[in-house]
């Protein structure tokens, strides 16, 4: 059986190093490079790659792992998320065909799987994990809300401060799109700035995704 070949990117250097020893002592498995940026991606001959394991370290990876996506379809790709990135990363992932999302609490043993199968089986249905939305979400998100999906979503990377056009680019959305929903939320909830929206959302568990200090 060939080996999957593996580019594995992430800034922190002692997990990287670790996780790539791990990696490499699977037969099935060889991690050609680790990096520590995105961008180190620009310099490296992804023809025999098969699989792109990594992090995030900020907003901007995202146009540049989008980029990388559309110009090699047949590299899969697994967003292995720390904590603190949890949400971004996890709207990223569904919103731009990352093959797998997986956090970094997840056993060793699910990632070498997740992997084998999105090389060896073209697996479909393994994407995320089942209890991530409930994590990122209240309850209100898995039954009829007051917000649709896509405006939770909004809710949830505005309130941690991010940016109309940091909240378009991680949902693969135009900034006019942000724009159009963040204005008729504020209209449905009668109010004149996005602050009492999300704050609404919060107090009523549609959101639950620790962004109260954002807030302040």
């Amino acid at each position: 059986m060939k080996k999957i070949k593996v580019i594995f990117i992430d800034t922190a250097q002692l997990f990287r190093r670790g996780f790539t020893l791990y990696l490499n002592a699977i037969d099935t498995i060889e991690v050609v490079h680790d990096f520590s940026t995105v961008d180190e991606l620009n310099d490296c001959n992804l023809n025999e790659i098969d699989l792109i394991l990594f992090d995030t370290c900020a907003d901007e990876d995202y146009f540049a792992l989008s980029k990388i996506q559309k110009e090699n379809p047949n590299i899969s790709t697994l967003l292995l998320s720390s904590e603190s990135r949890i949400f971004e990363n996890f709207l990223f992932a569904s919103t731009n065909n990352v093959n797998a999302f997986l956090t970094k609490d997840a056993a060793p043993e699910m990632v070498i799987e997740t992997v084998q199968n999105l090389v060896f089986e073209n697996a479909s249905d393994i994407l995320f994990p089942a209890d991530i939305r409930e994590r990122l979400f209240g309850e209100a998100y898995l039954r009829d809300s007051f917000f649709t999906a896509k405006e939770l979503n909004i809710l949830g990377l505005l309130g941690k401060g991010k940016s109309t056009q940091e909240t378009a680019q991680i949902l693969n959305n135009s900034k006019r799109t942000v724009e159009t929903h963040r204005r008729r939320m504020i209209e449905r909830i009668g109010c004149r700035n996005i602050i009492p929206v999300i704050m609404y959302a919060l107090e009523n568990k549609y959101i639950r995704i620790g962004t109260q200090e954002s807030l302040g």
